[in-house]
């Protein structure tokens, strides 16, 4: 989690927090009941705090990019990042890590943030990381297409501090600046 004051040009990271559990292999989420947890550009879209795993923020899958690559109609939808440690396409965390992260966020929109943005990575994607990636799943070329977007927005951001802008296109790519 990367937080900025108002008056700072820069986000700092302020904590890391693990996830419990995941299902799915690495790889875009583009149906239903397919298991996998999205990857791409989010945010938050809805506050639970009355979910069934303790509490829940509700990720705004699917995207733009995901509605345009994906199975029409059949894309799935209620992708959460909730507590607990069990998953079937959500991002899972503990009831500890998850009553943390929702104060976090509830805090941000009290102070007045209106949105917050979600990248959801594959993996750490250093240039090692992202190069074995593309060389063991070459044969899938929509999800290197995405690591690609993402290898992108991770290496604008180490080097500025600052989360890029990414517009979603015509054909579900983006362009990040």
């Amino acid at each position: 989690m990367w937080a900025k004051n108002s008056c700072d040009s820069v986000f700092t990271m302020i904590k890391e927090f693990s996830i419990c559990d995941l299902s799915g292999d690495v790889g875009a989420k583009r149906r239903s009941r397919d298991l996998q947890v999205p990857e791409g550009f989010y945010h938050i879209s809805g506050m639970n705090p009355f979910s069934k795993y303790y509490l829940s923020m509700k990720v705004n899958y699917p995207n733009a990019s995901d509605s345009i690559r994906g199975v029409r109609r059949h894309l799935g939808s209620n992708i959460f990042i909730h507590g607990s440690c069990i998953s079937s396409g959500c991002l899972a965390m503990t009831d500890d890590r998850i009553r943390e992260l929702y104060v976090y966020c509830v805090e941000a929109y009290n102070a007045g943030q209106e949105e917050i943005g979600l990248t959801i990575f594959p993996a750490r994607l250093t240039d090692v990381t992202y190069s074995k990636l593309i060389y063991t799943y070459s044969r899938y070329k929509d999800d290197v297409a995405l690591w690609g977007d993402l290898k992108k927005c991770y290496d604008l951001f180490n080097q500025t501090r600052v989360p890029p802008t990414v517009k979603f296109l015509p054909d579900g790519k983006h362009e990040v600046k």
